[in-house]
Formats: structure tokens, C-alpha cells, sequence
């Protein structure tokens, strides 16, 4: 045996059982309903099934390129399958095929069988580096029909050969696949009737995905225009917090405080709800973070090696920012999670993966692949500990006001609050002792 040949046969043998896992590891049954019922992915939910999808395609690239690879090898046509090297790579390339078969109908026909979870994987997901509308690439590879002739008739070549292929069972390196034929080949489902319908299946997913992305992008480009007008429509200089109050606040705050923020004088305080618009995530300088044994993941160090120490999604996405800039304001509340150290640091470690991703103009609280300022918050400590985040629906979709923060200091022990700043209005004061809770209810509860 081939230097090549022993290698992609120990290659496929470390793939097959990744295959088994991947299916076992996938969010099960229950998992999915509770998706599908409540319309929304958590974030956990959401991390992990990027994670997942992530391993899925990094085993299905393999498989392919084991597959090409192998076929080249054997001839590159059936007919031309002769030599025992030869049967021995077409084993390879048909064994491999049954496997990229077996986690394509697992995915189509178990997996993401409601449009809810389609449409999340068709979604891109930049901290697993996967491109957008992958499900749809797969459903569109599992039915097209060329590729599915080539798998029908190298399934009937296998079948017609078999006895040739048996021989191989004791061969030193490919004798173990040879052995466990049967049970790649029933991986394969020759069921014209069931490939028809994966076919019409397909035209249904692909024109309600088209007509929902391009509803989608014409609605977004109007939000994201509408956004980022009225975010330059404020009153940026003589703000009430000054130098000092800025150091009095660098003094309080420690990595993951959260910051809600007002400017008086804004367009945008008239669309979004309530009187406090804006969060952000102080997740504090690296020297902080040393107390809470964080590594500065290699990717992140040269965009946080300055005197960022804000984490905030604003018109030009999601970036790491100064406390300066993020308090260029004239109102703030600094609330602190109930957490230990550890799920802090766990907290800011999870939600600077979405690092770089641009900013949510039109407020779809299911899609993470863009965030508004709030979901910051949201997926940085929803699930840790005693803290979960419930979204409230507005105007059709589930949503996180930065005032639903600020309830949950006020009616649970989820945050507590430290700091706020900017009322009264006719005399700003930084407020940091006595009942916070009463003054913070103060600044936007009526009564």
C-alpha cells in the first residue's frame, strides 16, 4: 500500500467516528421544540449550535476532499476501476461518500426539519469563521441530481463488485473498513420516491429564503440609514460628565459593570423606548482582567492594547472602545452582575468572540451575526449563574431595552446598582451611596 493511499485510509477511519459523535452531540429533539416554541435561540443555544454547525462543516470539507482525492486515484470513472490499488481508493471514495450522506440527511431530514432552525444556520457566524447560507449550500448539494446519479450508480458498482470488494476485508490497513460495509452502506437511501421528495423540499426552502432575504435586506438597508442618521443627530460636546466625574467613574467601575447611558439632546431618544436608550460592557483594561486569569486571545491583541475598556455596539459595529468615548454623556447608571470572578471572566471571554460584527439596525434579536447595543449584555450573562435574561416582544419581535436592565437591579439580584449619574437635572450629581435603587426608579418610573 501506497505512502497516500495508508494515509487518507487512516485519515477516513478518524473521520467515521467524529461522524457518530457529531449526530450524538447535536442538540436533541427536546432542545429543539423548546426552540422552535419560544422562537428564539438563547445564547447558549446559539453558541452552541454554531459550534456545532462549525465541526459539521469542517467534517463534511474533509470527507469531500477524502472523496475527490480517492476518485481521482481510482480511475476517475467507474468503468476504469480495475487494478486492486484502484478498488482499494474506490473503497475509500465510497465509503467516505456514505459518510457525507449520512450527516447531510441527518442535518435535512432530522435536524433542521422547521425554518427557524434553517434560517439560523443559513446565518454567518464570524467567530467560527462560517460564511452565510450554508444550510442551503448543503440541502442544494444532498439534491442535486447529477451528484445524486454518481452516488446511485457507485452504490450499484459496489453491489455488483462485491465480492471483489470482500477480498480487501484482510488487507492489513483497509481490511477494518471493508468489514463494517454494510453498515456505511446503510447510510444510503435508494428511494427514488424520498430523493423526489428532498427535491421539492428544496424548491420550497430555497424560494421562501429568497423572498425572506431579500424582504430582509430591503428592510434593514431603511433601518440601518434611518440608524445611523439619527445616531449623528446629538449633541456631542459640553456634556454633564465632566474630566472629574469620568475618573470618579474609572475608580468604580470593574470588568464586567455594565453602563447605561443617555445623552440629553439626541433624535434617537424619541424611537427607543423609555428614558435610558444605550448600554455598554466595561470589560476593562488587560492589567484589570490579570486578577481574573484572562488571556488576551492572539486575534484581539493588537485592537486592545491602548486604554480600551469598554466593549459597545454603535453605528460602526461592534468594537472594544475607551471609557472616554463611552461616557462621552450626560446621564449614566453602573450596574454589576451577582457573579463570581470566574463567570465574569467566562462572561467577557464569550462575548468578545462577537468582536468586529456590525451593528443591528433593525433590532432582530434572532439573528448573531449583527448585535444592537443591548444584546451585548444579553449574550455576554444570559444563563450564567442566576442571571437569565428574559426578551420582551415589541412591534413583532423579541427584543432587550436597556431599561429591562435596569428592572432587573431594581426587581431581582441579578445586578446591583453602584452608580448614577445626571439627576437632578437641574444640579447633575454622581451618586453613589444611600438607597441607589430609589433614585435610579427615580429617573425613569413614573410616580
Amino acid at each position: 500500500m501506497s505512502d497516500d493511499l495508508q494515509a487518507t485510509t487512516t485519515l477516513l477511519e478518524s473521520l467515521l467516528e467524529p461522524v457518530e459523535e457529531l449526530i450524538n452531540s447535536a442538540l436533541n429533539e427536546e432542545e429543539r421544540n423548546e426552540i422552535v416554541s419560544s422562537e428564539h435561540f438563547r445564547p447558549s443555544q446559539d453558541e452552541a449550535i454554531g459550534r456545532w454547525f462549525a465541526v459539521l462543516l469542517s467534517i463534511r470539507e474533509e470527507l469531500l476532499q477524502i472523496i475527490n482525492h480517492s476518485s481521482l486515484n481510482a480511475g476517475g470513472e467507474l468503468k476504469d476501476v480495475k487494478t486492486r490499488e484502484q478498488w482499494r481508493w474506490f473503497v475509500l471514495a465510497y465509503i467516505a461518500a456514505c459518510a457525507l450522506v449520512r450527516i447531510d440527511r441527518f442535518l435535512i431530514s432530522v435536524f433542521a426539519r422547521h425554518k427557524l432552525i434553517q434560517r439560523k444556520l443559513n446565518q454567518p457566524f464570524s467567530e467560527y469563521r462560517i460564511p452565510p447560507k450554508q444550510y442551503t449550500y448543503i440541502f442544494g448539494h444532498f439534491t442535486d441530481p447529477l451528484l445524486a446519479l454518481q452516488m446511485y450508480k457507485a452504490m450499484k458498482h459496489a453491489n455488483k463488485h462485491r465480492s471483489t470488494i470482500n477480498d480487501l476485508a484482510n488487507d492489513e490497513n483497509l481490511g477494518r473498513l471493508v468489514k463494517n460495509l454494510d453498515q456505511y452502506h446503510s447510510w444510503l437511501d435508494p428511494s427514488r420516491l424520498n430523493y423526489l421528495k428532498r427535491i421539492w423540499l428544496f424548491i420550497r426552502h430555497a424560494w421562501r429564503r429568497r423572498a425572506a432575504s431579500a424582504k430582509q435586506k430591503s428592510f434593514f438597508s431603511v433601518m440601518e440609514h434611518l440608524g445611523k442618521t439619527a445616531s449623528e443627530l446629538a449633541i456631542h460636546e459640553n456634556k454633564q460628565v465632566t474630566p472629574a466625574i469620568l475618573e470618579h467613574a474609572r475608580n468604580l467601575l470593574q470588568p464586567g459593570d455594565v453602563l447605561v447611558t443617555r445623552h440629553k439632546y439626541a433624535l434617537t431618544n424619541l424611537f427607543l423606548p423609555g428614558t435610558w436608550p444605550h448600554t455598554a460592557l466595561y470589560v476593562g483594561t488587560p492589567k484589570q482582567l490579570e486578577n481574573y486569569a484572562f488571556e488576551i486571545p492572539l486575534d484581539l491583541a493588537p485592537h486592545w492594547q491602548h486604554n480600551e475598556s469598554t466593549f459597545e455596539a454603535l453605528k460602526d459595529g461592534v468594537q472594544l472602545r475607551t471609557l472616554e468615548s463611552t461616557l462621552a454623556v450626560d446621564y449614566f447608571v453602573i450596574l454589576r452582575p451577582n457573579l463570581s470572578k470566574e463567570s465574569i471572566k467566562i462572561a467577557i471571554e464569550r462575548v468578545l468572540q462577537h468582536r468586529g460584527k456590525r451593528y443591528n439596525f433593525d433590532f432582530d434579536f434572532f439573528r448573531s451575526d449583527r448585535l444592537v447595543c443591548t444584546e451585548v449584555i444579553y449574550r455576554a450573562f444570559d444563563g450564567h449563574e442566576n442571571i437569565n435574561i428574559e426578551l420582551t416582544e415589541r412591534a413583532g419581535r423579541k427584543t432587550l431595552a436597556a431599561e429591562d436592565i435596569l428592572d432587573m437591579a431594581l426587581d431581582s439580584d441579578a445586578f446591583e446598582t453602584i452608580a448614577v449619574f445626571g439627576y437632578p437635572d437641574d444640579e447633575p450629581q454622581l451618586h453613589t451611596e444611600g438607597n441607589l435603587n430609589s433614585v435610579l426608579a427615580g429617573t425613569y418610573k413614573e410616580g
